[in-house]
């Protein structure tokens, strides 16, 4: 009986930690996307303000 929860319970375990790790995974994917596209804005900021100050 309790090989067969083993064999029941081990699986589900191993899925969760999947599921948990994937969702941090991608959050943190997102949080870089995010400081990679406000580090773009930034620059392109820069780009400009510096075009207009040539003139």
């Amino acid at each position: 009986m309790q090989l067969l929860a083993l064999l029941v319970i081990a699986p589900a375990c191993l899925l969760l930690g999947q599921g948990i790790t994937g969702l941090i995974l991608w959050r943190l994917d997102r949080k870089h996307d995010a400081m990679v596209a406000q580090i773009e804005q930034a620059a392109l900021v820069a780009i400009a303000y510096r075009e207009v100050r040539r003139g």
